[in-house]
């Protein structure tokens, strides 16, 4: 939401009710306010540990509020420029209009403010041509988490692949979470439009080039081959390869969404990597992206 004071506007996170800052993070937040900062000088600064000072950053990252910024040294920096609470029982205060990159890009599964495309995930049970279980779901809980900063829903808007098929939604507007392997209407869609992966073997990822690493991921937004409507899909290698898609655009909508031409068929392909070696993606780099041309469809 955008506030303004009556001499400059700022980014506004809104929040739902009254929330407990710790004085660690408050100051973290200031400090963030004055300038993006390292980690390692934030700590100098609070005279703590750095261990101490990732742990608040990791909770505040979560929460959507900072985000890191990848360079000659890794930076933090803050998401909004205020953070406001409303009280009461009402709904949240919302702005007039979503920041304009991310409306266009979600214009064609939206209706006004609300989000009206479901979200379809693999179901966990062995299922469709490779019997898998799709291990990728969850990862839908991060990109709405990420929509529901911008719209607002009527009805419950998870579906699983199983479930769509079965209620005939594949003409539909749809968001989908997972490769062909996992998720059977990723696999029909896919397959009528012969983009990204070969469904007869889908562990490797077609673009300009071919990519086979797990944690490689597509983004990608194009027609609905079976009607008029839109598909926008986050797909992967493997399940890593998904969550590192969601990831790009959860986390780096703003640089993501400013390469995207409004009314075209688009794509991103990028890889997550595990920077401070814990064993999880940590931070994720665009390795190519484009407008989705003949040249893109499988042969």
């Amino acid at each position: 939401m955008i506030l303004n004071d009556g001499e400059r506007s700022y980014r506004t996170l809104i929040l739902r009710g009254p929330v407990s800052i710790p004085p660690t993070r408050y100051k973290i937040l200031e400090l963030l306010g004055e300038a993006p900062r390292t980690l390692t000088e934030l700590a100098g600064i609070l005279e703590t540990t750095e261990q101490n000072v990732f742990y608040h950053l990791k909770n505040l990252e979560k929460a959507g509020i900072v985000r890191k910024i990848y360079g000659e040294r890794k930076l933090y920096t803050l998401e909004y420029d205020a953070i406001a609470t409303v009280f009461g029982k009402g709904k949240p205060a919302r702005a007039a209009g979503t920041p304009g990159a991310v409306e266009r890009f979600f214009k064609e599964f939206t209706d006004g403010d609300k989000l009206v495309a479901p979200i379809v995930v693999g179901s966990p049970d062995p299922h469709g041509a490779f019997m898998q279980r799709a291990r990728d779901g969850h990862y839908a809980g991060a990109l709405g988490m990420f929509l529901g900063r911008f719209y607002t829903v009527d009805s419950f808007p998870m579906l699983l692949d199983t479930d769509a098929r079965a209620e005939q939604r594949i003409g539909d507007s749809l968001i989908l979470i997972g490769g062909p392997a996992g998720n059977m209407v990723s696999w029909e869609i896919l397959g009528e439009r012969k983009l990204f992966f070969d469904t007869e073997s889908p562990w490797l990822l077609h673009a300009r080039r071919d990519y086979a690493e797990d944690s490689v991921g597509v983004i990608a937004k194009f027609k609905n081959p079976y009607s008029d409507r839109w598909i926008l899909l986050f797909a992967g290698v493997r399940a890593l390869g998904t969550k590192a898609a969601i990831m790009a655009l959860v986390q780096q909508w703003e640089e993501l969404l400013t390469k995207y031409r409004d009314g075209k068929e688009f794509y991103w392909v990028v890889q997550g990597f595990d920077a401070d070696a814990d064993g999880h993606i940590d931070r994720v780099e665009l390795r190519e992206y484009g407008e989705i041309t003949e040249r893109l469809e499988l042969k």
